[in-house]
């Protein structure tokens, strides 16, 4: 048969062949035992105080479908509650612009559990983080009066997909624009969280992607041997 009918056959076979990863995934969580002490608190902007959290990731994949949760706790007396706000970037400089969604839900008092905060989002790859502040009017940082406050994990390892990197967790006093907070730290306990999407049509598995060039490589010899 003629090379130049069954290699771009042989080419398209195994293109089609690829195994694809599709379907959700676990993009990036942070899970297991708790501490045994109180979780960080979450203090409003108004205290003027430290008590915010954030959480970052970056991701070479683009994502949809992208749910994030986050285990939230209250030991308040009343109910209170938490925004959060999901961005491209932190610290000083972050502005509304910088933003990619924004919610706010209630906390019932003596409740901690893991709460839906966004679902349905369209992350193409990038820098993400994830901000939470709370309306609780108690000012304690690391102690156990009311507050609201994020189940920790201590020097936990993060769960994740292939080509996300984590980028940390960090606290500071929250600006007008909460995300956009001072006073940076970056501590050694992360937050509980979980964040999960579909990878839409799908994405080649590295090790597939690396047989196909191999493979393409050895039909490219194979073509200018026949030429010769």
């Amino acid at each position: 048969m003629n090379r130049r009918v069954w290699l771009p056959g042989l080419v398209a076979a195994v293109v089609i062949c690829l195994p694809l990863r599709a379907g959700t995934v676990t993009i990036f969580s942070i899970t297991g035992p708790p501490d045994s002490y109180i979780s960080g608190s979450l203090t409003p902007m108004s205290a003027g105080v430290g008590g915010l959290v954030a959480m970052g990731w970056t991701a070479t994949s683009d994502y949809v479908n992208v749910a994030i949760s986050a285990d939230i706790e209250s030991t308040a007396a009343n109910q209170q509650t938490v925004t959060a706000f999901l961005t491209t970037q932190v610290g000083a400089g972050t502005t509304i612009a910088d933003q990619v969604a924004t919610t706010t839900i209630p906390i019932a008092p003596g409740t901690s559990a893991f709460r839906d905060l966004f679902s349905g989002l369209a992350l193409p790859s990038g820098e993400y983080w994830l901000t939470l502040i709370s309306s609780d009017t108690t000012v304690c940082f690391w102690c156990g009066s009311p507050e609201i406050g994020w189940e920790s994990r201590n020097a936990a390892t993060p769960t994740l997909d292939a080509g996300v990197t984590w980028l940390g967790y960090w606290g500071g006093t929250p600006g007008a624009y909460p995300p956009a907070f001072t006073s940076l730290s970056n501590g050694g306990l992360q937050m509980e969280m979980s964040v999960t999407g579909d990878l839409g049509s799908g994405v080649p598995e590295p090790a597939s992607t690396t047989l196909l060039a191999l493979g393409l490589t050895a039909l490219c010899c194979i073509r200018r041997r026949s030429i010769r």
